[in-house]
């Protein structure tokens, strides 16, 4: 059985020889060897939460419309519950002031410890 095996091998890697020019084959492997000489660092993935974990890190305290202003994220609430989980002491103070419209507005703002 194994001796049909290779000779099915053998006329298989006969075949791609006919089919397959050389030099096709020859910049497959300088390819290769180029990959594996220049092998570039990883750029850090910048994601909503690696950034608010930053920013919670630098400036103390984040509020949903800074997270919108500044990365964009609309789901702040969704990123702290996350980031308590991983074993962040994220605490939540209410906060209160006056819009445009002379409506008086609450909002959380979340705090590192």
């Amino acid at each position: 059985m194994r001796r049909v095996q290779r000779k099915g091998e053998e006329e298989m890697e006969a075949f791609i020889k006919q089919r397959v020019p050389k030099k096709v084959e020859e910049e497959k492997v300088k390819v290769k060897e180029t990959e594996k000489e220049v092998e570039k660092p990883k750029p850090e993935i910048k994601t909503k939460i690696s950034e608010i974990t930053k920013h919670l890190k630098t400036k103390g305290s984040i509020t949903s419309m800074e997270a919108i202003e500044l990365y964009g994220a609309t789901r702040l609430s969704a990123i702290i519950f996350s980031l308590r989980k991983k074993g962040y002491d994220i605490t939540t103070e209410e906060e209160s002031c006056v819009d445009r419209y002379g409506h008086i507005c609450s909002f959380a703002r979340y705090v590192l410890h």
